[in-house]
């Protein structure tokens, strides 16, 4: 009866010693199995990581940053139409609209030039096509294109977003 006695506690003992070795076995595949996760999360994907970021550069270059409107008012324009219409003379004044400094410094230090391709603009008009509205907007867009392809033939940089008449009397 002593025998009986000892082989429960015997196998008591290896009972607990097979559950302490599947706690450790089980422990330490949980930690083989993080230690991969944190490898292959943190350095496993490095060329997949760099496409994404390349891909965000490109959504980034993509989409311009808008910066604030830049208002630049011209000296008023005073012009003889040409005489095809009742009215004979031009009196106008301009705001350049643009969100680059550049675009207002271009014009500040060209301003004689850029005057004078200007007026030769408007003297190219009679009044019966500027009295109507999109008279005038061709005129607006043909003052903005003018602009720009002297700002292009100095390699200037920056874009006129639009050309706004602040005053405009045909007389």
């Amino acid at each position: 009866m002593a025998d009986e006695k000892e082989n429960p506690e015997e196998e008591e003992g290896g009972k607990k010693k097979s559950k302490m070795m599947l706690i450790i076995i089980i422990a330490v595949v949980l930690l083989l199995g993080g230690g991969a996760a944190a490898y292959f999360l943190l350095m496993g994907d490095d060329e997949a990581a760099s496409e994404e970021e390349a891909a965000e550069q490109v959504e980034e270059e993509a989409e311009p940053v808008e910066l604030d409107p830049i208002y630049h008012e011209m000296e008023t324009f005073i012009v003889h139409l040409m005489p095809t219409g009742k009215k004979k003379m031009l009196q106008m004044d301009a705001t350049v609209y643009t969100h680059n400094q550049e675009v207002v410094d271009f014009l500040t230090a060209n301003k004689p030039m850029v005057r004078h391709h200007l007026i030769n603009i408007l003297e190219g008009h009679d009044s019966n096509s500027l009295i109507t509205l999109e008279g005038k907007q061709i005129l607006q867009k043909e003052l903005q294109d003018a602009i720009a392809e002297k700002m292009k033939a100095m390699n200037a940089k920056g874009e006129v977003k639009a050309i706004y008449f602040t005053k405009f009397v045909m007389q």
